[in-house]
């Protein structure tokens, strides 16, 4: 697709970009060109403090941007990154990722009355065996909820989204084969917490 094919720097008034999600920080925005299915995150930095801060460190986009790739360079599910960039102005900076086809949140799934329990379960397994394998690469998700892990429909297979405040370890320094370290069974802990009264003894023992 033709990046030019839009304003990146101005969402709001694109009659491409769809809102999806927003709250006091950021706004999600579904973007459909020629058939291809992207997400835009707007971080809104606009505040004297944020600019305080980004003047000492990577801009929120930048930052997400660098995150999904190493992610992806470990073999971890995530959002395919495009591009990253910071409006004119300064008052906000995006990140365009490539959507994610056929899938829904772990949240929608186990929330669904209607839906196969063998689906749920599968979902469940996938989603502790894919964080056990982000653990050992040294990828420590920060926000870890069941709305923030998409499952694809054909496959059960899980796609950790929002890492933006993620802890990346060094390969060689804190990135081990051991899934039980203190930090790494709490981040396990949070996500059992959000998911526990959604689902059966029998999907939790799975899990």
């Amino acid at each position: 697709f033709d990046m030019n094919t839009m304003q990146w720097s101005d969402l709001a008034n694109e009659p491409l970009a769809q809102l999806v999600k927003q709250n006091a920080k950021r706004k999600v925005y579904r973007v459909v060109i020629d058939n291809v299915t992207l997400f835009v995150k707007a971080y809104a930095i606009g505040t004297i403090k944020d600019r305080i801060k980004n003047s000492f460190r990577d801009i929120p986009a930048k930052d997400e941007f660098t995150k999904l790739y190493i992610c992806q360079d470990r073999n971890i599910s995530v959002p395919t990154p495009i591009a990253w960039g910071i409006n004119p102005i300064g008052s906000f900076c995006y990140l365009i990722c490539l959507g994610v086809e056929n899938a829904s949140s772990l949240l929608d799934i186990i929330r669904d009355k209607d839906a196969d329990d063998m689906f749920a379960t599968k979902a469940l397994m996938a989603t502790a065996k894919m964080i056990s394998q982000a653990h050992c690469g040294g990828v420590l998700h920060q926000d870890l909820h069941s709305g923030n892990v998409l499952i694809k429909h054909s496959t059960q297979s899980p796609t950790l989204i929002d890492l933006q405040g993620a802890c990346i370890a060094n390969r060689s320094s804190d990135a081990s084969a051991d899934p039980f370290t203190s930090d790494r069974v709490n981040n396990f802990a949070i996500l059992i917490a959000d998911i526990r009264n959604n689902i059966t003894v029998k999907q939790l023992k799975a899990f």
